[in-house]
């Protein structure tokens, strides 16, 4: 999460948003959020139903996505870098 923080920080004034999304309940995305700082929003899905309508089947996932709500890019976060992300946007 470090790494997803410094690009937080790098792009906050790029009209980027961060929209982290989980499986986990509402309670259990609260108790980890007082303990860690995670930059953007959370969603709690805990049926699942966004994750596959987004096609995503491994975690963690990191989606790209446009102004006009295109996949700009998909792949592991790691590989994904605040450049990277003003390339593509």
């Amino acid at each position: 999460m470090p790494r997803l923080q410094e690009m937080y920080r790098q792009l906050y004034n790029d009209d980027v948003v961060f929209l982290n999304v989980t499986q986990e309940s509402v309670a259990e995305v609260e108790a980890f959020l007082n303990e860690k700082e995670l930059p953007g929003w959370v969603v709690s899905d805990p049926d699942g139903s966004s994750l596959r309508a987004m096609g995503i089947q491994a975690y963690p996932t990191t989606l790209l996505i446009d102004a006009e709500g295109r996949v700009a890019w998909r792949g592991r976060p790691e590989q994904l870098q605040a450049k990277r992300i003003r390339e593509l946007l």
